[in-house]
């Protein structure tokens, strides 16, 4: 009978090392969820801004290149106006 009852503190003992190291375990885990998530959040907050500075430059590039047409019609019509009148 004494056997039985040290088996069974050895085990409850050791049921109760081991629920202690799976918490560790599930912190460690969500821990290392939340850096993989702040990682992804950051990579997709980066490509977003570069995104948004590619086309923030190709919209820049088509309004000069516009504005320098406009200027050029413009000149051309001053010039064709002076020699018509």
């Amino acid at each position: 009978m004494e056997s039985y009852s040290k088996q069974r503190a050895c085990s409850e003992g050791a049921a109760a090392r081991t629920k202690g190291s799976n918490t560790g375990a599930m912190v460690a885990l969500i821990l290392s969820q939340l850096a993989l998530l702040a990682a992804f959040a950051l990579i997709g907050f980066a490509l977003g801004w570069r995104m948004r500075a590619i086309r923030h430059l190709l919209v820049a590039n088509a309004l000069e290149r516009d504005l320098e047409d406009l200027r050029a019609r413009v000149g051309e019509a001053h010039v064709r106006r002076a020699r018509s009148g």
